[in-house]
């Protein structure tokens, strides 16, 4: 700009009603102006574009009867001299482009004045981008230090937790291991409610990460042992809810790679997802097959027809059914999302009058 317009210093600043500061500046004049300086903002003309919003310019401000008296260009020593608005493209005031020089210049001619406000205007539309892109980052930045925070708080509550819980559970065990029936069954009981506790911590730990921006964290591993794997999880519901009929066929015999803890804790939830809304009276029934080199997994109760809208948000963090269970947060399906995901996997559900809920799991994990 400055070779097109012969103007011995060029410039942007940035304005405010009580602060001028030079963002940019080519200076051959001999001023000894640069970047980060900072005018007294009144001792400037830059305000007064900033008040009206319009260009000045001027060839020689001693021919001009408004700036010959004017004090800024005796202050600074120009003779020539333009500045247009920079406006970003909410229409928002930012500060000026300007250019002056000790000699008189035609600077304002219709070209060099065209030139300036192309100029002042892409440089709007530049710095719009770049704080719009400069708050994006800081509001990323700001969620990731949430979210760490976050996850190192819920993993402090989890580890304190989990320290009186295991106790809790220990002395379950040896209550229900006494030979007083009555003792035996209280132990029973709290075991069961020591269970159902660690897992709401569990899901509750899995949530705060994946709401940090991190995927469910697994460790696949080869095993041939998966049906075995979530028999253990069927036998611990059909202990704990003996009233419920939960039917399993697990036919599984080919080796997989997967994280087997984390299919256990999908299988969990979907388990506890079919007891708290499956009809009490009617079958669970769950099937595991090997089709391919896919593991497909389905999880079935009957009841009602499950509503669109309900069918729609299932799977969405801390939602609950009409009929939600009094120990259950709403987390367990989303996180049977996150793991499945992690295998690559696909998880649908599909509700039928006739024939009840299924979740079907398929886990592209067969070796």
């Amino acid at each position: 700009m400055k070779a097109q317009t012969g103007m011995g210093l060029v410039g942007m600043a940035w304005v405010r009603s009580n602060m001028w500061r030079a963002c940019a500046v080519v200076d051959d004049m001999g001023l000894g102006m640069k970047a980060g300086d900072e005018l007294d903002v009144d001792s400037t003309l830059c305000k007064d574009v900033m008040q009206s919003q319009l260009g000045i310019a001027f060839d020689d401000a001693l021919d001009h009867p408004v700036f010959r008296d004017h004090r800024t260009p005796k202050l600074y020593g120009f003779r020539a001299y333009i500045s247009e608005p920079i406006l970003l493209t909410d229409g928002s005031y930012f500060g000026n482009l300007f250019a002056l020089d000790a000699e008189p210049r035609p600077i304002t001619s219709e070209k060099n004045r065209a030139i300036f406000t192309a100029c002042a205007g892409i440089l709007g539309k530049l710095l719009q981008d770049q704080l719009i892109s400069q708050q994006l980052s800081n509001e990323i930045q700001s969620f990731k230090e949430t979210g760490n925070a976050r996850e190192v708080f819920l993993a402090v509550v989890a580890h304190d937790l989990r320290n009186p819980l295991q106790a809790i559970t220990m002395g379950a065990k040896m209550l229900s291991r006494g030979d007083e029936p009555k003792a035996a069954k209280l132990g029973e009981r709290i075991a069961t409610s020591a269970r159902r506790m660690s897992k709401l911590i569990d899901d509750l730990v899995d949530y705060a990460k994946g709401r940090a921006g991190h995927e469910i964290s697994i460790a696949t591993e080869p095993t041939e042992s998966l049906s075995a794997a979530l028999q253990t999880v069927i036998n611990e519901f059909v202990e704990a809810h003996p009233r419920h009929d939960i039917i399993a066929s697990l036919q599984l015999p080919v080796a997989v790679r997967v994280d087997t803890p984390r299919i256990q804790q999908l299988l969990s939830n979907l388990l506890g997802n079919a007891v708290a809304y499956g009809a009490p009276d009617l079958p669970i029934r769950i099937t595991g097959s090997v089709e391919g080199k896919d593991i497909v997994i389905l999880v079935n109760n009957q009841g009602p027809l499950v509503p669109d809208d309900v069918m729609a948000q299932m799977f969405d963090p801390y939602f609950q059914g009409p009929k939600s269970a009094a120990t259950s947060m709403g987390l367990g399906l989303s996180i049977c999302k996150q793991i499945v995901a992690a295998h690559h996997g696909s998880l649908t559900v599909l509700s039928c009058s006739d024939s009840g809920t299924t979740f079907t799991v398929r886990l592209p994990v067969v070796l």
